[in-house]
């Protein structure tokens, strides 16, 4: 390849990276504001691994709790409530407001736990979650779960 090639190649190159970079800055920026966009971003399915896809009612339910204040969510077995409510939007809402302390409640404590702990878990090791909410940082009381 001549050196003219190889330029024009890697200043394409610097090109696409820096619209990359606008484009996440972005999608990071849209998931600060909007918890759906959030959960999509940077929560993965807790199943497969793979990135989320909200359904029609998850947008429903971000914006439901966002309006109400004081809310009660009712939704069939398997439709994503733990992960949408409990672990994404607290997630988010810490993010926003890392002051914010909140109470988790279940039908057991040990269902309660291992919520607390897939929270904990995103805080500590999640790298997108980090990039959407930087300040915010796990516990220090090492009694917490």
């Amino acid at each position: 390849m001549s050196s003219q090639l190889l330029d024009a190649a890697a200043e394409r190159r610097k090109r696409l990276e820096a619209r990359a970079r606008v484009v996440e800055e972005l999608v990071i920026r849209k998931a600060r504001a909007n918890p759906s966009a959030f959960i999509e971003y940077a929560l993965p399915h807790e199943k497969t691994g793979r990135p989320v896809r909200n359904a029609p009612f998850h947008v429903e339910w971000q914006e439901f709790l966002t309006a109400n204040r004081l809310a009660v969510l009712i939704a069939p077995i398997e439709h994503a409530k733990t992960q949408q409510v409990a672990v994404g939007r607290v997630i988010w809402e810490l993010g926003s407001n890392p002051s914010l302390r909140v109470g988790i409640y279940s039908n057991t404590a040990e269902q309660a736990e291992k919520i607390l702990r897939q929270i904990r878990t995103h805080i500590e090791r999640n790298p997108l979650v980090r990039k959407v909410f930087p300040r915010l940082v796990p516990s220090s009381n090492p009694e917490d779960p």
